[in-house]
């Protein structure tokens, strides 16, 4: 199950990558609409992994894995607006996909604190 959903989520970030950077709006809408569909998947996986660690674990630490979990499909909620919003004019661009990959020079901060937070003062 988590093969399948890095698998997917991989290929979605390749094609919404070359969509955008082609300016091809209607390939970045077949994108955006693939995305309920990771939400579903973020959801499985959330339910399984639950499973698991309930029958592994004792119940503490879950909370940490439901987080990660439900922040990730909150951004993927937000990616399919930011989508729609540039999709149909109602902004220029999306600073969120020029920016670069995690670890590329001048990139956001990759740890988790850096990008949960919108301060990175201490």
């Amino acid at each position: 199950m988590l093969a399948d959903f890095l698998h997917h989520k991989v290929s979605l970030r390749l094609r919404i990558d070359d969509a955008y950077f082609r300016a091809d709006r209607a390939a970045l809408g077949a994108a955006a609409a693939e995305i309920p569909a990771m939400v579903g998947r973020l959801d499985e996986l959330a339910a399984s992994w639950r499973r698991q660690w309930l029958a592994r674990n004792k119940p503490f630490g879950l909370e940490t894995l439901q987080i990660r979990l439900a922040g990730q499909a909150a951004r993927y909620r937000e990616l399919a607006q930011r989508l729609d919003d540039f999709i149909k004019g109602r902004i220029d661009s999306i600073p969120e996909l020029t920016q670069g990959a995690a670890g590329d020079a001048g990139s956001i901060g990759v740890n988790w604190r850096d990008l949960a937070s919108g301060s990175t003062i201490v």
